[in-house]
């Protein structure tokens, strides 16, 4: 095939159509982190229909591993000739180098509104800031990103630092007792960094303005990111909160041998195998690893995309202060939501219920009741009907044998499953 010939066809980049679960597990190392789930789409051939397709996100557990690029990558047979009528709203486009063959991946960071697209390319001083051009609508965008003031753990992200910093901190803080209304800037990339992986791999670190579920395109000359919104792509979306994680514990055992971070984040892959049996309700969630997230990460998720429900897991513990303790006085399940939100048709009330009954019918441990919990900051701050629900107490002996039980965890898993999809099917009554 020639030049001119090769420049007719476009060759998608997706995830659409293919199962890659198996490959991407293989190629799971390939990107540096702190172990935070990531989406990966890359090359792989499929049967391109006459629009857009809707991306088949793969959600994987990524190592700390800073190696480059591995392993064969298989280019997209046919595509779609860019047009900007097809695009949506928002996109980026970046210019290839002539010598390129077209093998990137792009990962979706959402936690941190990043998306990471790693090109194997044969100049290292071939990119710059300015070969990310950007589009909203016919609004065209180049350069450096207009500043935004971003919440100190995001600031911290974009900065490689584990903890914010005194500075951002400051910033931010006097941004919001100000009640500043920010700008939302029609630029839908926030902040460029261009890093060298190795001799052959650059990487592009965009973080968005909002959240946006990205897929990534290419042709003989650019690679394209089309940016649209979830709403727009998911018609029933779930965030799943995996309680504490990383140096955040949580509570923990009479024996000090049990913390809540590992149960919560045992039982939450137990739902995320459930859920992705499934292909009606898109869930997000807010970590799948043993990672540290500030609260207001957890509940920026929910609301940037617009969830219908939020559900946070968690453990209980019982302590009395300055008095003898008797750790087995107390147990059970219960369950909080937030009551102020009420003008949905189910509403947070409703949606605990569901779940509390579930997981009682199947575990048969003391129902400790629905309980208004707008104090939590995940439930007082989250736009949704929410809910945090406490499935046992692992200071109870007889709670944490249950909560150490495998097959009851995955009954309990089902219950909360089984609960969530007829939330989501009253919603639509």
């Amino acid at each position: 095939m020639n030049s001119k010939d090769k420049k007719k066809e476009l060759r998608k980049i997706t995830a659409a159509g293919v199962s890659i679960m198996t490959v991407a597990l293989l190629f799971s190392s390939i990107f540096s982190g702190n172990k935070v789930e990531r989406t990966t789409l890359w090359a792989k051939p499929f049967e391109v229909h006459d629009s857009i397709a809707a991306i088949d996100e793969t959600h994987i557990e990524i190592e700390n591993d800073d190696t480059a690029l591995a392993g064969e990558f298989e280019k997209a047979e046919a595509g779609f000739v860019f047009d900007r009528e097809k695009m949506p709203e928002n996109y980026v486009v970046i210019p290839k180098q002539d010598s390129e063959d077209g093998l990137a991946m792009i990962s979706d960071e959402y936690n941190y509104r990043t998306v990471y697209l790693d090109i194997r390319d044969k100049s290292k001083n071939f990119y710059s800031t300015s070969s990310v051009v950007r589009y909203n609508k016919s609004e065209k965008f180049t350069g450096e990103p207009v500043g935004q003031v971003f919440p100190p753990y995001l600031m911290a992200f974009i900065n490689g630092e584990a903890e914010p910093s005194e500075n951002d901190r400051e910033a931010y803080d006097k941004y919001e007792k100000e009640n500043k209304n920010q700008d939302e800037s029609p630029d839908p990339v926030a902040n460029i960094k261009i890093e060298r992986k190795d001799k052959d791999v650059t990487r592009f670190v965009l973080t968005f303005n909002r959240l946006y579920v990205p897929e990534l395109f290419e042709d003989d000359d650019n690679y394209y990111i089309s940016l649209r919104r979830p709403k727009d792509v998911y018609k029933k979306i779930l965030v799943i909160d995996l309680g504490h994680g990383g140096k955040d514990a949580g509570t923990f055992s009479g024996d000090s041998k049990v913390y809540e971070k590992d149960t919560v984040l045992k039982f939450g892959l137990k739902l995320k195998a459930l859920f992705d049996k499934q292909d009606d309700i898109k869930v997000y969630y807010t970590r799948l690893t043993d990672t540290f997230l500030y609260r207001r990460t957890r509940i920026d998720l929910a609301n940037g995309l617009d969830a219908d429900f939020f559900l946070s897991i968690h453990n209980n513990n019982y302590t009395v202060m300055g008095s003898p303790v008797d750790f087995n006085a107390v147990r059970g399940t219960e369950i909080h939501y937030n009551e102020k939100i009420k003008d949905t048709k189910v509403s947070s009330k409703q949606f605990a219920s569901l779940i509390l009954e579930s997981i009682c019918s199947v575990l048969k441990t003391k129902n400790r009741g629905v309980v208004e919990g707008s104090g939590y900051y995940v439930l007082g701050h989250t736009n949704m009907p929410s809910a945090l629900v406490e499935i046992g107490y692992l200071t109870n002996k007889d709670d944490l044998k249950i909560i150490q039980n495998n097959k009851k965890m995955t009954a309990c898993a089902e219950a909360v499953y089984k609960a969530i999809v007829q939330a989501f099917k009253e919603n639509e009554e």
